[in-house]
Order: C-alpha cells, then structure tokens, then sequence
C-alpha cells in the first residue's frame, strides 16, 4: 500500500504541475503542440531532474502541500485532456458544481482550522455517515450536475476502501486544496464571464 499511496501522490503532483505548465504556455502560444511540448519537457524536468538538495520539484511539491486526493489527480487529468482538445471544463466541472465544491470545501478547511465549532473533517475518520452523504450526492451528480464527476468520486470511495493512499481519512481521497482553489477559480470566472454577458447585452439593448 505503501508503494501506491507514493505513486499516487506523485502522480497527482505532476499532474498539478502539467495543468499549471498548460496555463501558462496557452497565455503564450495558441498552438497546441507548443503547448503540450512545454508540458511535456516540465514534466520531465520536474519528475527526473534535481533541484534543491538533490530533490525533485515533485518532491518538493509533495513535502510542501501533501498528498493531494486521487480524485483531483482524475479531476486534473481530464481538465488538461479537455483543455487540450478545445473543451470547456465546464464538461467536468459545470457553474452549479463548482459551487457546491467551493461550499464544501470552505467548510471542510473552516472546520480544520476551527473557525467553526463542527468539526466535518472527523467525519472521514468514522465515515459511515459521510459514506451515505457521498452516495446522495453522487446520485445528485449523475442525474444533474456532473455524470463524470460522480465517476471519480466513485473512484475515490473505492480508493478508500482499498487504502491506496496513506491517510485513513476520506475526505483525503474525495478532496484537496487544490482541488477546491481550482472550482473557486472556475466559480468566478464563469461568474464574471455571465456578468459580462449581461452588461454587454445590456447595453445592445439600450442602443
């Protein structure tokens, strides 16, 4: 289990790096081979080349924010397969869904620091309510917001079954900060973006 929780971390870690390489190399170039040559030649940087007392930026990465959620390594996988071929991520991660993981987890991360009395994130210690929360949400997922997404949280719930990460608590696998940034940000970008819409339409209306 020890050799998984390891290769899992990694993996997520690189694919944090890929999505970050992706975005900057689209504000530089709108070709996709550039695009995808610069993740790929981050990629091997960050996963073979040492960089600070003979540790990989991967390595790095992992001593500095953790073993993110196997759930996030699916949910940036598709984001940068997605995003490569020209789609949305709203194909993954629509406005209503993001929501509800921004709520989520300013709760969670509200909880850890005790900035409210609950503390959610005990929950996925003795998960059993939380398992049949995650399962009604699931249901919501597949038959409103996100059939794909449902998908990976399926895989993180099977993950944990199967202890393939190092933490024995759920939320490790469904869950991340980095995950939750990345709906905030997509939350408000697609927020903006509806303002802008509407101002714009505003305006064409008033001429």
């Amino acid at each position: 289990m020890a050799k998984s929780a390891y290769l899992i971390a990694s993996l997520t870690n690189l694919s944090v790096l890929l999505f970050l390489a992706m975005l900057i190399a689209q504000r530089l170039s709108k070709n996709k081979r550039v695009v995808l040559a610069v993740m790929l030649i981050s990629g091997f940087i960050a996963t073979l080349i040492p960089c600070c007392h003979q540790m990989t930026l991967i390595e790095i990465m992992r001593g500095s924010l953790g073993d993110l959620s196997i759930c996030g390594l699916f949910v940036f996988i598709l984001l940068e397969t997605g995003s490569l071929r020209g789609i949305s991520p709203s194909y993954l991660l629509p406005k209503p869904l993001c929501a509800l993981l921004a709520t989520i987890g300013t709760l969670l991360y509200l909880a850890t620091f005790a900035y409210i009395k609950m503390d959610i994130y005990a929950f996925g210690y003795s998960p059993t309510t939380l398992v049949l929360c995650i399962v009604f949400l699931l249901e919501i997922l597949v038959w409103y917001l996100s059939p794909l997404f449902a998908i990976i949280w399926l895989i993180g719930l099977v993950s944990f079954y199967f202890q393939l990460q190092a933490s024995v608590n759920l939320w490790d696998y469904l869950f991340d900060p980095i995950l939750w940034l990345v709906t905030i940000h997509l939350l408000i970008k697609n927020s903006a973006h509806a303002v802008m819409r509407n101002v714009k339409h505003q305006m064409r209306r008033a001429t």
